[in-house]
């Protein structure tokens, strides 16, 4: 299992570089010199809406609103704000200068020593010492309302700034996980390359659920999407992982000679055709599996498209798109991988009472999930090969009773058999069929 850790630990380090990488500040300030005349102007402007009770609602308030002079609009407003002084040195180093355009605006950090000891989230700073009295707007903006503003892009994510660290940091620790022994053998294997691949799955699940909160985000729509995309993803994955530990200690108990039968090295010439037998099967049964997951999501996705709008609607399709362009890759990438088994030299079968392992690919038929049918030896274009067959329990839905009905889902594998090793293959078949209580 080390070369499982190896990736969970790949994984947590690169999730760990995006999440500081896009880590956003907590509030930013923004200070603004503020156009009085305009905001003054706007109350008693006609409606923007012309149509529809919005507009009527604005055009009640408007009218119903007492006149006041442009002063004492200016006073109250003034005097709604906490005021706070800016000393010559600082707005002059910091702040637009006097005379700046109205709706000139610059944004700080909580932490900048304009705002040492402001302790409001709105209010008005003065300029000490400048010609005339001069007055800018500040206001603090939390991390969800950054989508309105144009931020520089180092207040937003601060920690951006240490990036070569990130980069060396991920490096050493790429590095030490490299150097963890493991069995290339089982890594190599299917179940191997599942494994890793769940446990790259279930540290990005993590990620989804974990952001909303690291960033105090939690209350945004993005947020509730993502928390769910992740624990369906962390808790399939999870359960993923069990399966999968389950069949390498199969796998091992192979290796080990400890639940062996027996061992054969196929042939590279006889090996060919049995892999180009199997390769087509799988091939073609793993296309409709494509596929059925893909009118599966489309249709999930035209649901929640057609009865949902906004972040909502727009995830789903992400989903949906991500979903087919990583399964069909997945598929992509398999069937390279077997077709680099399929032009070697040979390969290993090992076949145990509860397992076997057939060049690459791994079969368990222990436990209560799964039962063995029967195996049989069997002769195809003078290549004798094993039947083995085997039943794993699965679930299907139904439309009768809306709920997942379990089932027997039923697996052949065809084991391929040197020439002349008939008889071990027939003995193999026998011991089998007599251990399972088949005959």
């Amino acid at each position: 299992m080390l070369w499982v850790y190896r990736w969970l630990a790949v994984g947590v380090a690169v999730v760990i570089l995006v999440l500081l990488w896009m880590y956003p500040a907590p509030a930013v300030y923004r200070v603004e010199v503020p156009d009085w005349a305009d905001s003054y102007d706007r109350l008693y402007q006609a409606p923007s809406m012309t149509l529809g009770s919005m507009a009527l609602f604005q055009e009640t308030m408007r009218q119903s609103r007492n006149f006041v002079t442009f002063s004492d609009y200016l006073h109250d407003q003034i005097h709604s704000y906490t005021l706070a002084e800016v000393p010559h040195s600082l707005w002059q180093e910091h702040l637009p200068q006097p005379g700046a355009l109205p709706g000139t605006e610059q944004y700080f950090a909580p932490d900048h020593r304009l705002f040492a000891e402001t302790t409001t989230e709105r209010g008005l700073l003065q300029l000490v010492d400048s010609p005339g009295i001069h007055l800018y707007r500040f206001m603090e903006i939390p991390a969800r309302r950054y989508d309105r503003y144009s931020l520089p892009t180092d207040l937003q994510y601060p920690l951006r700034s240490g990036g070569i660290w990130y980069g060396l940091g991920a490096l050493v620790s790429l590095a030490l996980v490299h150097r963890m022994p493991f069995d290339s053998r089982v890594a190599s294997s299917s179940v191997g390359t599942a494994s890793a691949v769940l446990a790259v799955m279930f540290v990005c699940g993590a990620a989804l659920m974990a952001w909303p909160f690291l960033y105090n985000l939690a209350d945004i729509d993005l947020s509730y999407a993502s928390i769910i995309v992740g624990l369906l993803l962390a808790t399939g994955a999870a359960a993923g992982l069990i399966l999968t530990a389950l069949q390498i200690r199969t796998l091992d108990s192979l290796f080990s000679g400890r639940d062996r039968l027996v061992h054969w090295v196929i042939p590279a010439d006889e090996w060919k055709y049995h892999w180009e037998q199997r390769f087509r099967e799988q091939r073609f049964t793993q296309t409709k599996v494509w596929i059925a997951v893909n009118l599966l999501s489309v249709g999930i996705t035209g649901y929640i498209a057609f009865s949902a709008a906004g972040s909502w609607a727009s995830a789903a399709l992400g989903i949906a798109v991500i979903t087919a362009v990583f399964w069909k890759l997945l598929l992509l990438w398999s069937w390279q991988r077997q077709k680099r088994i399929g032009a070697s030299d040979g390969g290993d079968v090992l076949v145990g009472m509860h397992g076997l392992y057939n060049a690459g690919e791994i079969h368990r038929w222990a436990g209560v999930l799964s039962r063995f049918l029967g195996a049989e030896l069997t002769v195809e274009s003078q290549k004798p090969y094993l039947l083995i067959s085997y039943a794993q329990l699965s679930g299907q839905y139904s439309a009768v009773t809306r709920v997942p009905m379990p089932y027997w889902q039923h697996i052949s594998v065809r084991v391929p058999v040197p020439l002349g090793r008939e008889k071990e293959a027939q003995a193999v078949a026998e011991g089998l069929i007599q251990e399972h209580g088949l005959e």
